[in-house]
C-alpha cells in the first residue's frame, strides 16, 4: 500500500471507531443533542400507546427534576389545558394507568409525585394535583390537567392558571 492509502485507511478507521463509541451512549440517553423536552415528547408518546417507560431512565433524570421542582417552588403562573377521555386507560410516562377523573396533570420537567397546587384566575377556585405525565406538547402551555382536576376547579377548554410546588 502506498502511503496515501495507508492514511486514508487509518483516519477512516479513527472515524469509524469514534463513531461506534459515541453511538450507544446517545441510544441509552434516549435524547442525543436533543433538549430534556423533546426527551420526553418522545417517551411519553410511547407511553400513551401503552409501552413502559423504564423506571432506571426515570432515574437518570432525577437530579435535573429536582432542581426543576426546587425552582419552581415559587409560585408561577401560565396557561393550562385538560386531556382524558382520549386516554383513558393507556399508560403515563410514569407508567401508571390514565384516569381522566383523577386529580392528576402533566408537566414538561417536575419529578413524577410532585404535588402542584394549580388555581385557576378566572374563577379563584384550586386544585392540589400530582404529577404522573409529561406534557402538554402544544406551545404557550404550562401544564395539562386531567379532567377532573379541570372540572375541580371549573376550567373549559384553556385557561390561566397560578401554580406551586407543595412541600
Amino acid at each position: 500500500m502506498n502511503v496515501v492509502t495507508r492514511t486514508a485507511m487509518v483516519v477512516f478507521g479513527l472515524v469509524l471507531g469514534a463513531l461506534t463509541l459515541t453511538a450507544p451512549a446517545e441510544a441509552r440517553s434516549g435524547h442525543a443533542g436533543f433538549h430534556a423536552g423533546g426527551h420526553h415528547v418522545h417517551f411519553a408518546r410511547h407511553a400513551h400507546h401503552g409501552h413502559r417507560i423504564r423506571s432506571a431512565h426515570r432515574g437518570r433524570h432525577a437530579s435535573h427534576a429536582s432542581r426543576r421542582a426546587r425552582h419552581f417552588r415559587h409560585a408561577s403562573g401560565g396557561n393550562a389545558s385538560w386531556y382524558g377521555p382520549g386516554f383513558q386507560g393507556h399508560r403515563t410516562a410514569s407508567g401508571e394507568r390514565f384516569n381522566s377523573g383523577a386529580l392528576t396533570a402533566a408537566h414538561r420537567s417536575l419529578p413524577f409525585g410532585t404535588r402542584v397546587r394549580v388555581t385557576n384566575n378566572a374563577t379563584g377556585r384550586s386544585v392540589v394535583v400530582r404529577i404522573n405525565d409529561r406534557g402538554p406538547f402544544v406551545g404557550g402551555r404550562q401544564i395539562d390537567l386531567a379532567a377532573g382536576a379541570a372540572r375541580a376547579i371549573g376550567m373549559t377548554g384553556t385557561s390561566y392558571v397560578s401554580m406551586s410546588v407543595m412541600r
